[in-house]
């Protein structure tokens, strides 16, 4: 996703959150999210845009859910979620 698309989609969620309709946020779609270069800085500005009270969720197979990319997001207080799509993988 490029960053014109993140700011366009957050600016969306900005909106849901004045609206009092956007209670949670999900940076799941197709494909492994923590594969972007910039997942770490997107989380973040994700949970800067809904704020501390509403769940951040993220779906991940855990392949790149290391001891950095925990620590990198936990201060984000995310919910983090690990598919057995592929267990032979993970």
């Amino acid at each position: 996703m490029t960053r014109e698309t993140f700011a366009a989609a957050m600016d969306l969620v900005r909106y849901y959150v004045r609206q009092g309709t956007q209670t949670e946020l999900s940076l799941t779609g197709i494909g492994e999210a923590m594969l972007h270069p910039d997942f770490v800085e997107y989380a973040t500005i994700a949970r800067e845009v809904i704020g501390p009270q509403r769940m951040l969720t993220v779906t991940t197979n855990g392949l790149l859910l290391d001891e950095a990319m925990a620590a990198a997001i936990a201060p984000l207080h995310p919910s983090v979620f690990v598919s057995l799509h592929r267990p032979e993988k993970a």
